[in-house]
């Protein structure tokens, strides 16, 4: 599931989705997507799995939008 090679679930146990992490969720744990769709992970996880494949998608998108502004002007102007 998603761009990690781990093992994941989605826990109704109250345990961090991700199956190598052992920590608890906590109070409420932190939306696992997009890595885990419906899944809760520990704080730890959310630092560095989640906020990085949520910055890593989000430079992707923006990117793909400047690029074809970029080409849609170019293209206007020829």
């Amino acid at each position: 599931m998603g761009v990690y090679k781990t093992m994941a679930i989605k826990n109704a146990n109250g345990d961090c989705c991700f199956l190598e992490c052992k920590n608890a969720l906590g109070l409420y744990g932190h939306n696992a997507y997009p890595i885990v769709e419906g899944g809760r992970c520990c704080n730890d996880c959310n630092k560095t799995r989640i906020i990085p494949e949520r910055i890593k998608r989000l430079k992707k998108n923006l990117d793909e939008k400047l690029y074809k502004i970029a080409t849609d002007k170019h293209e206007e102007s020829a």
